[in-house]
């Protein structure tokens, strides 16, 4: 069952059983120890309690024996008159444990011993009486009086005593009872713990060590062909290298026919023709720029005398908002001295205190009006005289610009003349590519070898393709041995040494290299070996 399991399923599983065993031992520990802790409180608050309240009973019903019988033989003496009160507190006492025996029969419903409490709070009320008559009659007729009836209060002293005893045996029995069972459940929680804890850890010990072989197994197996795998994969790519050493001899025949390409193309790059028509239009153009940069000249000594009529109409409109300023404070300073004298003149004047408010409100709103219009104004001459500014500095770009322009068209004229010069190069490039041409020829023959190398090589990587494949059947939980068998059988036992017999006669002048286009014609299956050995993402080993 583990071997098809997922390997994330058997790490969840190795955690999960454990923690499940913790969680029932903790379970069934816990409502043990509840039971016990309910025994325990039980003999702590009932059995205990009334078993010392059953030794309180009897100690008191010996007060009261003793006071009555202290009584009869002092007959009342002086320092023993209090006598029968001290017998009536016991005999209270006494009373008030009956009835908490009575309370908690009655709770339990506990009908039996509910009559036995009855008749022995009976008993103790008849005791109780015959006691206290027996006293009386040493106190009036003496001895002889209190000895006729000494006899009948032992009677009923000897009853009480037995009674008592067993009420107090009872008790203790069950506080025995009680203490017995708490110990009988803690030592049967104690070997109950004991054992769960040992069958869990003998059930998580083995689900570990079958977990554990059913990972480690596999694995061992696979990393033993792997090593196998890449011992002939080394073989192999030691033949690419060299059939690799061979290529390289090539390529330094290919190096110097470049040399001499690269000098040609170097003539070429200097003098070309066809950049003579190219070179007279560049010309055209930058006289036409020329003329264009002339006109872009003059209209920006337009755009400078706009900008100083502009400045100049600025300094006109602030002087008349001076003026509209000056106005405006007169107003206000008229509306105040009509406001005064409207003031002055009392009723009469009301209305035309108004007026005059009105008035002076409006001077106001027209002097705020023409501040605001000022800081305007000159916010306008200012962005004005800026722009004069840079209109000038752009009428000296442009006078930069068409001496450029004339320097431009001199030089293309240059290009042109020399440009007649560079087709002479061309037919020594074509020289040169037909020696390359030789050289690619000379390495098509070598390819053979690095090829054979290559399917050698590819052929191991299958086999480590169909190992890698049982890796990751252990991870996924699928079963893939029988794709790896037939992987090693028909892969793994190809022979290495088969390329490494096989000689190379190549023709006069040529040497033994690869052909580099055959070699990355099987890269792909090399390259597919090399993903499958570096064990990345797609190999699917990341549920580890």
């Amino acid at each position: 069952m583990l071997k098809n399991m997922k390997l994330s399923t058997k790490l969840y599983l190795g955690f999960a059983v454990p923690l499940v065993v913790l969680v029932v031992i903790s379970a069934f520990t816990y409502s043990q120890a509840e039971t016990v802790q309910e025994k325990a409180i039980f003999t702590q608050n009932e059995s205990a309690v009334y078993a010392a309240l059953a030794k309180d009973i009897k100690l008191d019903l010996v007060g009261v024996q003793q006071w009555l019988t202290d009584i009869s033989a002092t007959r009342a003496a002086k320092g023993y008159a209090d006598g029968f009160e001290e017998a009536e507190k016991h005999a209270q006492t006494l009373k008030e444990g009956l009835n908490e025996f009575r309370r908690m029969y009655e709770e339990e419903n506990d009908q039996e011993n509910l009559q036995r409490i009855n008749k022995f709070g009976k008993t103790f009320d008849e005791f109780y009486e015959m006691g206290k008559k027996m006293a009386l009659a040493y106190i009036e007729g003496g001895p002889t009086e209190g000895n006729k009836m000494m006899d009948e209060f032992d009677g009923y002293a000897e009853a009480m005593q037995k009674s008592v005893e067993a009420l107090v045996e009872q008790q203790n029995e069950e506080l025995s009872a009680s203490m017995t069972g708490i110990v009988t459940e803690g030592a049967e929680l104690k070997s109950s713990v004991l054992f769960a804890s040992i069958g869990a850890v003998v059930l998580v010990f083995l689900l570990s060590w079958s977990i554990t072989r059913s990972i480690t197994k596999p694995i061992n197996r696979i990393i033993v062909g792997l090593n196998e795998g890449v011992d002939q994969v080394n073989d192999a790519a030691a033949q690419v290298s060299s059939a690799s050493q061979q290529s390289a001899e090539g390529a330094s025949e290919q190096a110097s026919s470049l040399e001499e390409t690269s000098s040609a193309l170097e003539q070429m790059a200097a003098i070309t023709r066809t950049n003579a028509e190219n070179a007279k239009q560049a010309n055209e153009l930058s006289t036409q720029a020329r003329d264009a940069a002339q006109a872009g000249d003059k209209t920006m000594h337009q755009l400078n005398d706009a900008m100083t009529g502009i400045n100049d109409s600025s300094g006109k409109i602030s002087k008349i908002i001076k003026v509209i300023e000056e106005i405006a404070f007169q107003t206000n300073l008229l509306a105040l001295n009509a406001a005064v004298e409207a003031a002055r003149a009392g009723e009469h004047g009301k209305g035309f205190a108004v007026v005059a408010d009105e008035v002076r409100n409006l001077a106001q709103r027209a002097a705020q009006a023409a501040r605001e219009t000022t800081g305007l104004i000159e916010d306008s001459t200012s962005k004005a005289n800026e722009g004069t500014n840079v209109a000038s500095e752009v009428g000296k770009a442009l006078g930069a610009i068409v001496g450029d322009v004339t320097q431009v068209s001199e030089l293309v004229d240059g290009i042109a003349k020399a440009s007649d010069e560079q087709a002479q190069g061309v037919d020594q490039v074509n020289t040169a590519v037909s020696q390359m041409d030789k050289v690619t020829q000379q390495n098509a023959a070598g390819a053979e070898e690095s090829a054979s190398a290559s399917e050698q090589l590819a052929a191991q990587a299958q086999a480590l393709k169909g190992m890698v494949n049982e890796l990751t059947g252990l991870v996924s939980g699928k079963n893939g041995n029988s794709a790896v068998t037939t992987s090693r059988s028909h892969d793994v036992g190809l022979p290495i040494h088969t390329v490494a017999k096989k000689p190379f006669h190549g023709s006069a002048g040529q040497s033994h290299v690869g052909h580099k286009s055959n070699l990355v014609s099987t890269g792909k299956q090399v390259e597919n070996a090399e993903e499958f050995m570096s064990f990345d993402d797609n190999s699917g080993l990341n549920d580890f």
